[in-house]
């Protein structure tokens, strides 16, 4: 990699000559870096827009070189291997996509003193705005309210020209890099990447205490500064006129946060949604597992009430021989006593789960609550 030396007006030369990112090619430093130079020798930069503002023939205001004590400035600048080209790897990714919007030669970033083909929500706006009366309330005062079928703008009548020519100029720009702009319901949205990012554009206003009033008050005029505000997302964002900037000039940041805020409400929403099939799967395995768990437990009482009954009813039988037995023995044996015997071992039956007998005459089919009666103390034949 070689070096170059510039002289101070050289390099001023060269940086009125093409734009930075350009430059940044050629020269083995960042756009960044090359305006840092600048900045530490007085070297004056062109504005922004003033590429494109040559590009489409318009009139643009080269600052002249200040002069200094130190006329014998020597600057080196490494020059670029050819097909070393910075990829811009080291920015983040606002200002890798800021770049390409910035240095892509099909996009009209300067917004122009007249419109020469006007959307047609642009047009709709004018008709609206034209014949509407500038409010005498509140925050809204002096200034003038576009109606819920159009480009959501509140404007002093003086802005109108101005705000027009902006919102044509974004409208022009998102459909270049394949968005669009709807009004739905009284309000605007960008869609970006298939996102709907509301917007609204709007003139601030200026403070001016009243002192023909005895207590403290204030009045509020149109200030001529106008602010785009990207609403109903957190944290809020919005562009405005400052000292050094005009609205006009933010176009390029304005893209670049409305396509990235895109991507990341995209990707917000494939995480919600992702989490909640997640849940879901979840929640169907917490199901079946209780379902499961639930015919489990069904059968382990059926199986526990079957072998409990058959125990009872092998132990009442257990009891019934054993009762015939010592009649036997003792020579008691009667009708009576066969009788009890014949009617206990249908019992016996009636409760064992293993026999066919379901019902019984009197009783029905065996519940346990027969069970759970207070037992006798005395014999069932007695």
């Amino acid at each position: 990699m070689s070096n170059k030396t510039f002289t101070r007006k050289q390099l001023y030369d060269l940086v009125w000559s093409k734009p930075l990112t350009k430059l940044a090619k050629e020269y083995a430093i960042s756009d960044n870096g090359l305006r840092k130079i600048c900045k530490k020798h007085n070297i004056p930069l062109p504005k922004l827009g003033h590429w494109q503002k040559l590009q489409y023939g318009k009139k643009v205001n080269i600052i002249p070189l200040p002069k200094l004590e130190n006329k014998d400035i020597q600057i080196e600048l490494s020059v670029r291997k050819e097909g070393k080209n910075d990829d811009y790897s080291y920015l983040s990714e606002y200002h890798r996509l800021k770049k390409e919007i910035e240095n892509d030669e099909s996009l009209n970033l300067v917004v122009p003193d007249r419109i020469s083909k006007s959307h047609s929500l642009v047009s709709n706006a004018r008709k609206d705005l034209s014949r509407k009366a500038p409010s005498e309330w509140g925050n809204s005062q002096g200034l003038v309210s576009s109606s819920s079928n159009v480009l959501n703008i509140e404007v002093s009548k003086s802005s109108i020209p101005r705000v027009l020519r902006f919102m044509n100029c974004l409208i022009k720009l998102l459909m270049q890099r394949k968005h669009s702009i709807i009004v739905d319901g009284g309000k605007t949205y960008a869609i970006v990447n298939g996102e709907k990012l509301e917007l609204r554009c709007r003139e601030t206003l200026k403070r001016v205490a009243n002192t023909e009033n005895r207590w403290q008050s204030y009045d509020y005029y149109p200030s001529g500064r106008l602010k785009l505000m990207l609403e109903n997302i957190y944290p809020n964002k919005e562009w405005k006129d400052g000292s050094q900037r005009k609205l006009e000039d933010q176009l390029p940041n304005i893209l670049t946060t409305l396509e990235l805020k895109s991507k990341e409400i995209k990707k917000e929403r494939a995480k919600r949604e992702e989490w909640k099939r997640q849940y879901e799967i979840q929640r169907k395995k917490e199901e079946e597992l209780k379902e499961l768990k639930g015919k489990e437990l069904k059968n382990f009482k059926i199986l526990y009430r079957s072998s409990d009954l058959l125990h009872k009813a092998n132990v009442m039988r257990d009891y019934i021989n054993t009762v015939k037995e010592q009649a036997l023995k003792k020579g008691n044996l009667n009708d009576k006593l066969n009788e009890w015997i014949n009617w206990a071992n249908k019992k016996a039956d009636w409760i064992d789960p293993l026999t066919d007998i379901d019902e019984d005459e009197l009783l029905g089919i065996f519940d346990e609550k027969y069970l759970n009666e207070e037992k006798t103390k005395h014999s069932w034949w007695h």
